[in-house]
């Protein structure tokens, strides 16, 4: 319940509620994950945490939380999940004016290489109709 809790507050802009529900979700599911051993919960938190952190603002906090969602990800060794996992931090590198780090991020994790970057406002004029629920700063 706190989870869909979590997405209605984001969906009203309601961040500080949205904080309060997914740290009530992440309290649920770490007692889950020690007596499961199953810590996506756990990883789906972080996630969400990073977002709200992005739309409040705070895209260095939102980060951090990307960051250690991403580790968790990349443990699980699925493939979606990493790619979830590095969108989420590209969001905050967004947030941040540093649009070049994702690729640069990419490019030493991978085999994928890049000839350029989008800036946010590219992303906003070519993609904006399906990033409707996502914060795209403007450049």
């Amino acid at each position: 319940l706190d989870f869909s809790l979590t997405i209605l507050h984001k969906k009203l802009n309601d961040y500080e509620r949205a904080l309060e529900s997914i740290n009530s979700a992440l309290a649920t599911y770490r007692v889950l994950a020690q007596e499961s051993g199953d810590s996506t919960g756990i990883m789906i938190c972080y996630g969400q945490l990073g977002d709200i952190h992005n739309l409040m603002g705070q895209p260095e906090q939102g980060l951090n939380y990307h960051r250690h969602a991403l580790r968790m990800r990349e443990e699980t060794g699925v493939k979606p999940a990493i790619a979830d996992g590095l969108s989420g931090m590209g969001r905050s590198y967004y947030g941040m004016g540093d649009y070049e780090q994702l690729e640069k991020y990419i490019s030493s994790h991978s085999e994928a290489q890049f000839s350029h970057g989008i800036c946010p406002d590219c992303i906003q004029k070519h993609f904006g109709e399906f990033l409707s629920d996502r914060a795209v700063p403007k450049g």
